[in-house]
């Protein structure tokens, strides 16, 4: 084969633009600029070429994943031992937060994770197919189970380990129905760490404007681009019976919204790797494919531009989109598809209808986080105002996430001493069972099991964090469906 990209299934990604008269993300005419897939990329490592996929895990040894997996050379595999001290025990080839341990493979029914991580990323190796960045360095971060449940402790958890492990974008092809103050808490401060999140919007076939949000997608982000699906007619994908005709799917159709959701990619008949066997490959649908597209494309140019911010290469992604005629009109905050070429060589595609002013919407457009806190009532959080109202009885056995106060400036020395003495089960902290902050988030979060013991009194507990340690309330940790 002549071309570096041109991999024995290369026909299949109409979306990279093997088929060119199909409306794709201009991959190939980008490709064609690099001699091959790393070059322009000094570093391979640096936390720009690093994609964190949190999903159902990924299938690591895959034959076009595994050469790309991020491997912790700092940890000795299965030892069951903490070897770099990070936190988290033989975390070798990522961290699986549904058993807390060192395995991310995944085991979805569909292979989800392992579909998410070969768009992205799957290797220019002469095997298989090429992710839209084929020289990305992929962590696999397992959050959820064979059933598609989630708990915002692992959501937390992993965003916290991805930037402890230098991962700078960060892909979400999920979603959920309600905010959560902590994981928008996360998110605010991994994009402070510099960090780029990539997510989808969801195929409820709405505008998540109007209509119910979708999480994280309607969170204010800064540097977080929000992800639609777009077809091979460069329409947006729009639910339809079985036997319709394009712009429509048979089952599903892509979310939108003018405010939240910033531009779209293919997300249709998605080829891509599969965790049934090392050489397995398949089609998907939905948004959680047209959205590692834009992670691998935003990677892809980060790598070779990483004196930009995170913020900046959103800025660069969002003005250089192709704007078909009226497709998108009032779709998303762009009214465009994603353009790497277009990317790669600096093109302003944007249209003269959408300004700059536009770009910020989806960072000071929304209340829902607010809202929702007001609305909800003593059952999902313990704050001082409401102790009272909580029995220790029904406190016991919970796992809650707590926020720091921000006026508390060493909150590492805060959280240290809190930890010591928690193991040495001072006072009223006796009654806690596990304690771990998030020291990549600056300790502000922190995730605690309450005892369940006989005579254990958890309430206590929670007054002594909120008089002597300064945090300010506690989420309880729901298990919810993505």
């Amino acid at each position: 084969m002549s071309n570096w990209w041109e991999e024995p299934y290369f026909n299949t990604l109409w979306a990279f633009g093997s088929n060119p008269n199909d409306d794709n993300v201009g991959a190939i005419d980008a490709f064609q600029q690099w001699a091959g897939p790393a070059d322009g990329i000094t570093d391979l490592s640096i936390g720009q070429n690093i994609i964190a996929i949190i999903d159902s895990g990924v299938h690591y040894t895959h034959e076009d994943l595994a050469d790309n997996i991020l491997i912790n050379k700092a940890e000795i595999p299965d030892n069951q031992i903490d070897d770099d001290q990070n936190g988290y025990v033989d975390d070798y080839y990522g961290y699986n937060f549904v058993d807390n341990n060192g395995n991310p493979s995944d085991d979805s029914k569909n292979g989800h994770g392992t579909h998410v991580a070969g768009i992205a990323a799957a290797a220019a190796n002469d095997l298989g197919i090429v992710g839209t960045n084929p020289a990305a360095k992929i962590l696999p971060i397992k959050v959820h189970d064979k059933n598609v449940d989630v708990k915002y402790s692992s959501l937390i958890a992993s965003i916290n380990y991805a930037v402890i492990r230098g991962a700078k974008v960060i892909n979400m092809s999920l979603g959920v129905a309600q905010p959560y103050e902590p994981l928008y808490e996360a998110i605010q401060l991994a994009e402070e760490n510099g960090c780029l999140f990539i997510v989808s919007v969801g195929n409820d076939d709405r505008d998540i404007d109007k209509q119910d949000p979708m999480y994280p997608a309607s969170y204010r982000m800064e540097s977080g681009i929000k992800v639609a699906a777009s077809n091979k007619n460069g329409q947006r994908v729009m639910a339809g019976g079985p036997w319709s005709d394009p712009p429509y799917s048979p089952r599903w159709g892509s979310n939108y919204g003018k405010q939240s959701v910033d531009l779209f990619a293919p997300g249709i008949d998605i080829y891509s790797t599969v965790n049934t066997s090392d050489i397995a490959y398949g089609y998907m649908s939905g948004t959680s494919m047209a959205t590692p597209l834009v992670a691998g494309i935003a990677s892809s140019f980060w790598a070779r531009n990483s004196d930009l911010s995170a913020s900046e290469v959103k800025a660069r992604i969002l003005s250089s989109v192709d704007v078909p005629e009226e497709a998108f009109d009032g779709d998303t905050v762009t009214g465009g598809r994603i353009n790497m070429e277009g990317l790669n060589q600096g093109i302003i595609g944007i249209s003269s209808k959408t300004s700059s002013h536009e770009f910020t919407s989806t960072t000071n457009s929304f209340s829902h986080v607010e809202r929702y806190q007001k609305e909800m009532d003593i059952t999902n959080w313990v704050t001082p105002a409401n102790l009272n109202f909580h029995d220790s009885d029904d406190l016991k056995g919970k796992t809650v996430i707590g926020l720091l106060s921000d006026e508390i400036r060493d909150k590492e020395k805060v959280v240290n001493d809190l930890a010591k003495d928690i193991k040495t089960g001072q006072k009223e902290l006796k009654h806690i069972d596990f304690f771990k902050s998030m020291e990549a988030l600056e300790h502000s979060i922190c995730t605690i099991k309450l005892s369940d013991q006989d005579g254990a009194q958890p309430k206590d507990a929670i007054e002594t964090l909120f008089n002597e340690f300064g945090y300010t309330r506690f989420y309880f940790d729901n298990e919810v469906i993505i």
